[in-house]
């Protein structure tokens, strides 16, 4: 009996080190991050078989990061098109991942409000599939979808989404759900096609620059705007080492750079997976 108490307390004493230097590594890429882009903030959520394996939320201080209150990552706000992945998983009943809708240039009237692409400055995308819609980050494309679907406000309420404002936690989680397969979220055949579209964003979307060849991941970028200020973002899921994680990352107006979720805020990803392999090579090695 005192060997087993001593082997569980062990068991904690290396599980709270291992959480330690994640929070540490990942406040210091983060960090990097926001120094280079000239963010005013940014946070990331690393969730590692379930359980929060990191919560960084670093403030700019005239360009010095300091770490800002625990309340940031249950403050609800608009998650822009992190959300898309929810919102298409409730269309996926009424529509086919290849059907197509037409964005034209990026620019579209809704309710007498402009809505913008991301691209819109570069003339838009013109015809998309579903899937594209979901790989290129259209916000067009998702409102479009979801203009063909009765059931959309209630299928998202059925996932927990109420509302289009939603915490960093909750989207974290909810990305974390997908990863598992949960299909309490959605049918078996929509979590395929789900998981389809994610990988797609990766392999050959606006989350490419992310692509690493040992360490597949799957995900989604995303973009918001409110008063000028832009927030860029990325959520994925991947495993290393038989562990399963999942990773949000969410850097706010950042003035050095072209804004992109794929490139900044998927910069801190990647690093943070290329962390965790370089580990996983070491007990190996």
């Amino acid at each position: 009996m005192k060997q087993i108490s001593i082997l569980f307390l062990l068991l904690v004493i290396i599980t709270s080190c291992q959480r330690n230097e994640l929070q540490s590594i990942s406040k210091e890429i983060l960090s990097k991050e926001l120094t280079e882009v000239q963010a005013d903030s940014g946070l990331v959520i690393l969730i590692k078989d379930n359980e929060i394996a990191a919560k960084v939320n670093l403030i700019s201080d005239n360009g010095i990061y300091k770490e800002g209150d625990e309340q940031s990552f249950q403050t609800k706000r608009d998650m822009g098109t992190l959300l898309s992945t929810a919102c298409m998983m409730a269309t996926l009943d009424c529509i086919s991942p290849t059907d197509t809708v037409d964005v034209g240039t990026g620019i579209y009237l809704k309710d007498g409000k402009e809505v913008r692409d991301h691209n819109a400055d570069r003339g838009g995308y013109g015809i998309l599939t579903a899937e594209q819609v979901i790989a290129y980050d259209s916000k067009i494309g998702i409102m479009m979808i979801m203009e063909r679907c009765n059931q959309v406000k209630d299928n998202l309420s059925k996932m927990g989404f109420s509302s289009l404002h939603v915490s960093p936690m909750e989207i974290a989680t909810f990305y974390n759900r997908i990863a598992n397969e949960d299909t309490t979220l959605c049918s078996e055949k929509i979590m395929n096609e789900i998981w389809d579209m994610l990988f797609k964003v990766i392999l050959e979307g606006t989350g490419k620059s992310i692509f690493l060849e040992d360490v597949p991941l799957a995900g989604k970028t995303g973009y918001s705007e409110q008063d000028g200020k832009k927030d860029v973002s990325c959520c994925t899921f991947f495993n290393v080492d038989g562990s399963l994680y999942t990773c949000l990352v969410i850097i706010s107006n950042p003035k050095q750079g072209y804004p992109s979720g794929g490139v900044m805020a998927g910069n801190v990803i990647k690093e943070i997976v290329n962390h965790l392999k370089s580990e996983e090579n070491e007990k190996e090695n």
